[in-house]
């Protein structure tokens, strides 16, 4: 238990836990949904997987604005995730490191929560005609800066947040199994 707190503590104190509120028309919901399904996965198979958390700046063909997005991917060739769209294309690769997809998608959360405009919400600013793949996960360029500080602080301590990950995923593995134990005995 001491170990399941201190994990807790550290992701807590670097701003990986909790995950903020969930905020409708903000593609919160699915990051939020997502990222309980790959700690339950992680958990149940006892393996970690791992992704790509990238900041990239994009430019939109419909209007030609042009946004930073960060976001999650399985290629290690960022350009690859944008190959078949046709709505945007990208212009600059800011960052792509390699995470535990657990951590991975906690910053992709936490940054987009802490950098998005708080009247800012994807689904009313992009009409259907101009949605993008991962058009919820786009920021103010004036942030690229800040956005790209905050990367490379976390990525300096990726190890010590997956192992916190495992830490609290082990825990609540035998906090499950001795709960079974304990309601196999008769009351006393």
């Amino acid at each position: 238990i001491e170990k399941y707190n201190k994990a807790i503590k550290l992701l807590k104190r670097k701003g990986i836990l909790p995950l903020g509120s969930v905020i409708d028309e903000t593609g919160d919901e699915n990051r939020y949904k997502d990222f309980v399904a790959e700690c339950k996965y992680t958990s149940i198979q006892d393996q970690v997987t791992t992704k790509y958390l990238y900041l990239v700046k994009i430019k939109s063909n419909i209007d030609d604005k042009k946004f930073i997005k960060i976001g999650i991917t399985s290629y290690k060739d960022i350009k690859k995730r944008f190959e078949d769209d046709d709505v945007i294309e990208i212009i600059e690769v800011i960052r792509s490191i390699k995470f535990d997809t657990r951590v991975a998608m906690a910053i992709e959360f936490n940054l987009i929560q802490k950098h998005r405009p708080k009247d800012y919400f994807a689904e009313r600013e992009f009409d259907v005609f101009s949605r993008f793949s991962g058009y919820t996960e786009v920021i103010p360029m004036r942030y690229t800066k800040a956005i790209t500080k905050d990367i490379d602080l976390l990525e300096k301590e990726s190890q010590l947040f997956t192992d916190a990950f495992d830490v609290i995923s082990k825990v609540k593995k035998e906090l499950k199994k001795n709960i079974f134990l304990w309601s196999d005995l008769p009351n006393l």
